[in-house]
């Protein structure tokens, strides 16, 4: 399943590419992709193209993708899988339907928040453009991502806080992309962390009492 899902998504985006994005699978490995989003326009990332990667399981599209920014942006860290509600840390609000293009508008979108979550980073007006603009593997994001369809003069990362006009930047009946609410986790390793050591603290407890102390008695 997974594999004829993603042929199809790589041959409609080659087909009718998305204004502002631009993704296809990394070589033969359907599993793997690259993608390129434009800086959404009103906004301080307007000019900028920023670069990442989406991983996916072989249950796709019954289970999401990871999405990680590699291009510095000031507003995710480079490398990081993003905990996003399009993400795999939240499968529970995946929807099969969505597909490459919704989570790619998704991230735009939710780049221009001033949420912050597992692998962002508040926005700040005064974070280091300089440093994506001299980045190269933004030069090889659009590379691999786009091929020759797309050739700025200057691919560069603006960050800072986000205008009110990108508001609507991938919302087009798509996931509506946010961090995680309250009492939900972007970490499982440290629930499941958690979650032993409260076992075995009840186990230390359940022992300490002991069988008379417990109101059980022996029969005569």
């Amino acid at each position: 399943m997974a594999v004829r899902r993603l042929t199809a998504e790589a041959l409609a985006l080659a087909r009718h590419p998305t204004e502002g994005i631009r993704a296809k699978p990394m070589g033969e490995n359907l599993f793997e992709w690259h993608y390129v989003l434009e800086g959404p326009k009103g906004t301080d990332y307007e000019g900028g193209w920023y670069w990442g990667l989406l991983r996916f399981k072989a249950s796709y599209p019954m289970s999401p993708p990871a999405v990680i920014m590699l291009t510095p942006s000031g507003r995710f860290k480079p490398g990081e899988r993003l905990c996003l509600s399009i993400s795999d840390f939240h499968p529970e609000s995946w929807q099969p339907a969505w597909g490459v293009e919704k989570v790619i508008l998704g991230l735009q979108s939710f780049m221009v928040t001033d949420d912050v979550t597992y692998g962002a980073v508040q926005a700040s007006s005064t974070a280091a453009d300089a440093a994506a603009d001299a980045d190269p593997s933004t030069r090889e994001g659009l590379a691999a991502a786009a091929g020759p369809a797309v050739r700025p003069e200057s691919p560069r990362g603006q960050h800072g806080r986000a205008g009110a006009a990108a508001a609507a930047a991938g919302a087009d009946d798509g996931p509506v992309v946010a961090a995680a609410g309250p009492g939900a986790s972007c970490n499982s390793t440290t629930q499941v962390i958690v979650g032993v050591l409260v076992v075995l603290l009840l186990l230390k407890l359940l022992m300490a009492v002991g069988p008379s102390e417990g109101g059980f008695e022996e029969a005569p």
